[in-house]
């Protein structure tokens, strides 16, 4: 890798809500192109807000994109360590985060995580370099279907990628040398090289590792491939970054697993994190609709999770959020048109005071991972 003068996008914090940039001198990792980033404004607003940080344990943050209701993209050395052999611990997706603290929706904790099995067997395997070009890409699985009310992008299969000569591309991410999670998006034209891969001018930077390749195609705003490394500049003359293109090896990789299947050439690593799923029952009468909304503490983040308010139907059990075990508890709202639930504390929710009672976890729900709130016509529950 050190020959090729290339380093990887993977930006390496101190601390969660700390930046790189305060942290490093940034010319040692400056990835310069010739096509400029230009700062997103309103990052809730679709496409963008189905870009997000991806953060781990250890406290490094990547880009991911979601590309299914459960399923995250990224690259693969943002959630496996190849010169160490292990993979990420903790690991969280924030989408469309505006600022440091400034999280627009809830954070999704992982299930699953895919990755090639040519790049986890590069794993302390110098001859093996290749696999980090082609097959630097990674995707996670959800415990919850964020993409169901956030949005996501399809993929495509580029075949040999000569259909993307001359076109533009646009990468969208989180850059280490901008304030700490202020989101930038590039947009350039596209090469394939003989390697396989694609390079391209974008001016990218430590942190977005990860991010999604798009393309327009037929009309559409596809996924063709996944930013991961970028060019050193030796004597200010300019190199291409590059990413993983999806040809239709990887396509089919992919699609397997978004259906859940790992075959054999992949890897999967599974969260072994104790977590309460939290379902609600609506069985009042008297609230044909019924909204709900559930709250609580992240033990690991601090963070206050908001689950957003979700539409509960006359007679329907659905399953909501779920919370780590570790948590012990999580409060709800819910709100008819004749009735609301709430009275053991006030939360601020789109800048109104909302009431929320409190649900304790009992051992048993913790043993089985599974609570059913059931609301009937009677606010205490």
């Amino acid at each position: 890798m050190k020959k090729l003068g290339v380093v990887f996008l993977c930006l390496f914090v101190l601390v969660l809500l700390q930046s790189f940039a305060n942290a490093q001198d940034s010319s040692l990792f400056a990835l310069p192109g010739v096509y400029v980033r230009k700062q997103v404004a309103d990052t809730r607003a679709f496409p963008n807000r189905a870009v997000g940080l991806v953060i781990n344990g250890e406290g490094e943050t990547c880009t991911g994109t979601l590309v299914g209701a459960r399923y995250v993209l990224t690259a693969a050395h943002c959630v496996y360590s190849t010169f160490e052999a292990e993979w990420a611990t903790n690991v969280r997706f924030i989408p469309a985060v505006m600022g440091e603290g400034l999280f627009p929706y809830r954070v999704f904790k992982w299930n699953r995580i895919f990755i090639p099995r040519r790049y986890y067997e590069r794993a302390n395997k110098p001859d093996n370099e290749h696999a980090s070009f082609f097959y630097d890409y990674a995707l996670i699985e959800l415990k919850e279907p964020a993409g169901e009310y956030l949005g996501y992008f399809g993929l495509r299969d580029v075949g040999d990628g000569s259909s993307l000569e001359g076109r533009n591309i646009t990468i969208t991410g989180y850059p280490g040398d901008k304030p700490f999670g202020t989101m930038w998006t590039v947009e350039c034209p596209v090469k394939r090289n003989d390697w396989g891969t694609l390079d391209y001018y974008c001016d990218t930077f430590p942190g977005m590792s990860g991010s999604s390749i798009r393309a327009n195609i037929d009309g559409k705003d596809v996924v063709v491939g996944v930013s991961a490394w970028g060019a050193s500049v030796p004597d200010g003359v300019y190199a291409p970054n590059g990413g993983t293109m999806f040809n239709s090896e990887n396509f089919q990789r992919i699609k397997s697993w978004l259906s859940g299947a790992v075959t054999d050439s992949s890897v999967m690593h599974a969260s072994r994190e104790r977590t309460v799923e939290v379902w609600f029952k609506n069985s009042c009468s008297k609230t044909p609709k019924l909204r709900v909304m559930g709250v609580y503490l992240d033990p690991e983040t601090g963070l206050v999770q908001n689950a957003l308010w979700q539409e509960l139907p006359y007679g329907q059990t659905r399953k909501f959020f779920s919370v780590s075990a570790v948590a012990n508890a999580f409060h709800y709202s819910a709100q008819g048109k004749e009735i609301t639930w709430g009275a053991d504390v006030k939360y601020s929710v789109d800048g109104k005071l909302t009431g929320f009672n409190k649900k304790v976890f009992s051992e048993d729900t913790k043993k089985y991972g599974v609570l059913v709130q059931e609301l009937t016509c009677k606010n205490r529950e």
